[in-house]
């Protein structure tokens, strides 16, 4: 479902700028601002997101900030579920293979366009901050007890302009399938449909 809202975005055409109101999704999940987020929401916002949340909340000097959540990442990802749900059966031992199969994933999200309404709840979210922003991958794997993810996905820093940004979010979507990545879920048995991205 799509609501309206009161909220326009402007996108340079040629010579000219296009205004028009942004459509939101209904559920409104793709996009939250740390002011809303708490460790009980790791599922949406990721270990780094989360813990942010909590720390803005509590008043320490923590830049405002938003997270596109694992919601928006589900979205982006969804004509390649397939893909990913069969990386479960590679032999990760096999190194050529291995580094085929991760790279033909990420190639397929650093290419795929993000969704118009994704896109555009995101363009909103930064011209909020606008600036140069830095742009954090944020796994939901990252907390997890039995295992440490930390360091594993991009980060990238002092980008400014919608393209650049956009196109960061999407590489630190892709990150989760590096290699690496992917060799060490498998080696502790986390199943790749599992493990989410959230990006702040």
């Amino acid at each position: 479902p799509i609501k309206k809202v009161h909220a326009w975005w402007a996108k340079k055409s040629g010579k000219s700028w296009e205004c028009r109101p942004i459509k939101f999704s209904g559920n409104m999940k793709n996009i939250l601002w740390l002011k809303e987020l708490s460790k009980e929401k790791i599922n949406l916002a990721g270990g780094k997101g989360a813990q942010l949340g909590e720390l803005y909340n509590a008043k320490f000097p923590v830049p405002n900030a938003f997270v596109i959540t694992s919601s928006a990442y589900k979205h982006f990802i969804k004509n390649i579920n397939l893909e990913i749900k069969n990386l479960n059966k590679i032999n990760v031992d096999d190194t050529k293979l291995l580094e085929k199969a991760a790279k033909k994933i990420q190639k397929k999200l650093l290419s795929a366009s993000m969704p118009p309404n994704l896109e555009q709840e995101i363009l909103y979210a930064y011209s909020k901050l606008g600036g140069k922003v830095a742009i954090r991958s944020s796994a939901t794997a990252e907390d997890l007890p039995s295992a440490s993810f930390a360091g594993q996905q991009e980060t990238f820093l002092n980008f400014k302009g919608n393209k650049k940004v956009l196109d960061a979010v999407k590489a630190c979507f892709a990150s989760l399938f590096t290699a690496r990545a992917v060799f060490y879920r498998v080696q502790n048995k986390v199943d790749h449909t599992k493990v989410l991205m959230a990006v702040v």
